[in-house]
């Protein structure tokens, strides 16, 4: 039985994770470097969103999503030494995840583009990384266009 992880999740309950599913973020997140075995569960079977949970700190369970799926143009620039840690050759090996800011009002939903996690898809070792000089903010508004139909309607 120990190819399967046994955690206790605050938001999910007991969780049972095969061990070939399990993330391996070096480093942990930012501001959690003690979490660095993480789970990626759905939110909803059809949703874009969703959690990153740690396997290792049960309350810590945080939205994420590819950011391709709203911001297609969404592309950045890994440092070679970063991709190296992960043994990535291509692009195409990575999985990329942004962590959302969830809000009751969709419309003030943010999405980190600044701090990226990379993950290698088949080895399922990644890191969060942080683009200094990337042209994305931290709380990159999720759905634009809600603010501007609420401002537009409201007036």
């Amino acid at each position: 039985m120990s190819d399967v992880i046994a955690a206790e999740s605050t938001r999910f309950g007991k969780l049972e994770i095969p061990a070939s599913k399990v993330i391996r973020l070096q480093g942990g997140l930012l501001g959690f470097p003690n979490s660095q075995r993480f789970a990626l569960l759905d939110h909803d079977k059809d949703s874009p969103f969703k959690w990153l949970q740690s396997l290792d700190e049960g309350e810590l369970a945080v939205p994420v999503c590819d950011p391709r799926v709203f911001f297609p143009e969404y592309h950045i620039r890994i440092k070679r030494d970063e991709l190296a840690t992960l043994r990535v050759k291509s692009a195409e090996e990575l999985v990329i995840l942004v962590v959302l800011n969830l809000r009751a009002d969709p419309a003030d939903m943010t999405a980190n583009l600044q701090g990226p996690i990379i993950i290698h898809a088949e080895r399922l070792i990644g890191r969060q990384v942080v683009l200094k000089d990337a042209p994305f903010s931290t709380r990159h508004p999720l759905f634009p266009g809600l603010k501007k139909q609420a401002h537009e309607g409201s007036g």
